[in-house]
């Protein structure tokens, strides 16, 4: 190569050198240029709606979960049966042990055990964990359905005795428990027991849009069993944690909000499931669908998760009535939210997002 040209090549090179240094000189020292429309008003606005009310506090899926109302703590099951203590960072593990499918839990009265059915469905086991001690307590074979009475020391159950399904009370103090039998050979298949106040318990058979369900009251008192509704297809209730509100779907009927005798307590505007809705000692908090198909079959769609929700959530006033909108989850700043069973605890709600599984806490 000519000494000419490789004086030219040098040239050039220095040239795009001192270039560079100086526009990146430029951009260090020159002030960011203010965004047109832009003002310290505008932009506060912005960042309040990409903050979401609503945030996730489990690490792990979440099967169902509790609240303690005197420590504020909150505690779940994996789908497994490991017990969590969900917490501001790491989630801490109570029981370490599994349970082959898990299907139902239901917290006691003094919030100190979980009864749990797991296993088939159709069949399952039933079982105690104590939360004081982390331990689990097996029950024997020949409890069918079980719910707990009116302290942590009883379970009213149905409980196979020979060829008979009896209807007893069962005393858990004692191993193996002993029973009282309070109705013999009461046939009801696939059945759950709620009990109330009053030495009640509700009978209510499983929900599907294909079979007209009822729901019976056993008082355990006078021994009576009296048919509450008869006949309703897609029949589902819940109830809240004091069972003093059930929240109750069919598909003739609608939704309703009744009190502990199943008459209307608050008309409703709307049309949601019983699962999705929880309630304090002066406000009922309902999760219910923006949209819901016209070729939507509830609640089996729901239930076999064909049909997930996107979910509003109205507060009602138990005794004012009146009802307005708190959250639009799907918008700006808010996840999608297909919410189920909801729980209030202090000024807090918490729910399981059937979008992930995961435990989600929302601030009052």
């Amino acid at each position: 190569m000519k000494p000419f040209y490789k004086i030219l090549i040098a040239i050039g090179i220095g040239v795009l050198v001192i270039l560079g240094i100086y526009l990146g000189w430029q951009a260090i020292t020159s002030e960011p240029e203010e965004d047109i429309g832009t003002t310290p008003e505008t932009a506060e606005t912005s960042s309040s709606l990409i903050t979401s009310p609503i945030k996730k506090i489990s690490e792990e899926t979440v099967f169902d979960f509790w609240t303690n109302p005197d420590t504020g703590e909150v505690f779940y099951f994996t789908p497994d049966g490991r017990v969590m203590n969900a917490k501001e960072g790491p989630d801490l593990e109570i029981s370490k042990q599994t349970i082959n499918a898990l299907n139902f839990i239901e917290i006691g009265p003094k919030k100190q055990k979980v009864l749990a059915a797991f296993g088939d469905p159709q069949a399952p086991q039933w079982g105690i964990f104590d939360i004081i001690d982390g331990v689990w307590r097996p029950l024997p074979a020949d409890i069918i359905k079980a719910t707990w009475g009116d302290n942590e020391e009883k379970l009213i159950t149905i409980v196979k005795s020979g060829n008979y399904q009896n209807f007893a009370e069962a005393d858990i103090t004692q191993m193996p428990p002993s029973y009282q039998i309070l109705a013999r050979d009461l046939r009801l298949k696939d059945v759950k027991l709620t009990s109330l106040s009053d030495n009640r318990v509700v009978i209510s058979e499983l929900p599907s849009a294909s079979y007209a369900g009822s729901l019976w009251q056993f008082d355990l008192k006078s021994l009576n069993l009296n048919l509450l509704i008869a006949s309703e297809y897609g029949l589902d209730i819940s109830w809240s944690d004091k069972k003093d509100l059930a929240f109750l779907f069919g598909l003739n009927s609608g939704f309703s909000i009744l009190d502990d005798n199943l008459r209307v307590k608050i008309p409703v505007p709307f049309v949601t499931l019983p699962q999705k809705c929880t309630a304090d000692s002066s406000k009922i908090y309902c999760f219910v669908p923006q949209n819901i198909p016209s070729d939507t079959t509830l609640p089996d769609d729901y239930l076999t998760e064909k049909f997930f929700s996107v979910d509003d959530l109205f507060v009602l006033g138990i005794d004012s009535e009146e009802f307005t909108k708190m959250i639009s989850s799907n918008t700006a700043g808010v996840p999608a939210v297909d919410a189920k069973n909801p729980r209030v605890s202090g000024n807090k709600i918490y729910f399981i997002n059937r979008y992930d599984n995961g435990l989600y806490e929302l601030s009052l």
